[in-house]
């Protein structure tokens, strides 16, 4: 199987440029990612980078009202948006493919020339402070929330993206500008074109507006990628954290365990070890605990990886009634797994679920371009997809139960629940089953 292969280029200043071209659709996209997230911020300025992320587009030196950028790609249909995460910000402009210059125009724009205007700031404030309060009233996202902040208690990498009701409460735009200033530098972002778009006019189009952006020496690529522990060791586990949610109509259940970072061997293992128990319909935990006992609506497991850690997670909505039939039977699969390991017929089935996912994935450009910013930014270029597929066909029975038998363990368990109960007691003695 072989996918588009990008080129990648360097605008005079150094900044890298991922191109995937596909002259079969008829509009390019261009996105700009600088490697810095609210992983990088220290804990009086939690969430900068996301308020950042809002207040770009609120005004700039040639349309000082965000408005008037509105306005502009409304005409054209275009689609704009931004993302801050732990440790990368993006910024896109989707836009038919002859409209290429003013997708580079309005990005360059926003992000060397954005004005941060007090009454911009005040007015996006509280738009900030809304989007926060959101996250609080959805039970799922709090339990996962909460779930990050117990598994790296003493590191930014714990702290919610979008910052407190505090801190987002005192940025102040000579806070912005200082952290841009540190981080928004050409050895600190990546761009890339994907769609239908002419190579060399792109990179003219680049060169003349992001050619000027300077270096930092601040880049976050050269950082210590282990997170912070706390200064006295934690107890022993399972720990559990208990959210009362007396208006809730379900048990929202984050569980989860640390694992390794994005580059560590084992990734491809714990890849499939997640899919065979919750990353497909006929996954364990689906067929166990929704088919069978009709425990949860929903179930699933999945892997994040950062740089120098990660995490292996297990995310549940229970019914209030059947929790404790839930909890045992997850458990219970948690403990077959690394005590028994995975069949020869789920493991095929897994990597062939993987590969076809693959496939319908990076079937358009940008996704393709999404994957290389990313490789290029935190694991110097590798792997290719391609090779990632070759390293999920590699994984034998054996790496997937030896993962299973170092990670799954009650004294590593961290689990947040949000819903009407707040004794942590049961569910600490049947993590405890898991054993050590």
């Amino acid at each position: 199987m072989e996918f588009r292969k990008p080129k990648i280029a360097h605008l005079s200043n150094g900044i890298p440029v991922v191109l995937v071209e596909d002259r079969f659709t008829g509009t390019v996209k261009v996105k700009v990612t600088f490697a810095v997230g609210s992983r990088h911020e220290p804990p009086e300025l939690a969430g900068i980078s996301h308020f950042i992320e809002h207040m770009v587009w609120r005004g700039t030196a040639k349309w000082p009202e965000g408005r008037e950028i509105n306005l502009l790609l409304d005409g054209f249909g275009a689609g704009d948006n931004a993302a801050t995460d732990r440790e990368d910000t993006s910024y896109h402009v989707q836009i038919e493919s002859g409209q290429l210059p003013l997708a580079v125009e309005v990005l360059a724009e926003i992000l060397l020339n954005p004005l941060f205007r007090q009454e911009h700031l005040d007015t996006e404030r509280t738009v900030v402070l809304s989007e926060a309060s959101g996250r609080l009233d959805d039970k799922s996202v709090l339990s996962y929330d909460t779930l990050y902040g117990m598994l790296y208690p003493a590191d930014p990498l714990g702290a919610n993206i979008i910052g407190t009701a505090e801190t987002i409460g005192r940025l102040t735009r000579d806070d912005m500008l200082r952290f841009m200033a540190l981080y928004y530098g050409a050895d600190n972002v990546i761009i890339s074109v994907s769609g239908a778009f002419d190579e060399g006019s792109a990179l003219r189009e680049l060169e003349s507006r992001f050619g000027c952006l300077p270096l930092t020496g601040m880049s976050t690529l050269a950082r210590p990628a282990a997170p912070a522990r706390p200064e006295e060791p934690t107890q022993a586990g399972p720990h559990v954290t208990m959210v009362w949610q007396d208006d809730a109509n379900q048990i929202y259940l984050s569980l989860g365990f640390e694992t390794k970072g994005r580059d560590d061997h084992r990734r491809p293992a714990l890849g499939l070890l997640c899919n065979i128990l919750g990353g497909m319909m006929s996954s364990r935990l689906m067929v166990e605990v929704r088919e069978k006992v009709g425990a949860v609506y929903g179930i699933g497991a999945h892997a994040d990886a950062h740089q120098g850690t990660g995490q292996m997670l297990v995310m549940a909505g229970i019914v209030p009634e059947k929790s404790d039939q839930a909890i045992g039977l997850i458990v219970r699969e948690l403990a077959d797994v690394r005590r028994n390991g995975v069949t020869a017929g789920e493991l095929a089935r897994a990597k062939s679920n993987i590969r076809g996912r693959t496939v319908r994935h990076f079937e358009g450009p940008h996704k393709v371009a999404d994957f290389y910013v990313k490789a290029h930014l935190f694991s110097g270029g590798r792997p290719t997809i391609e090779q990632r597929l070759l390293e999920y066909e590699a994984v034998t029975g054996e790496q997937i139960q030896a993962v299973a038998d170092e990670f799954f363990r009650a004294s590593l368990l961290h689990a947040a629940v949000v819903g009407p109960s707040d004794d942590p007691g049961p569910l600490i003695a049947a993590f405890g089953q898991l054993g050590d």
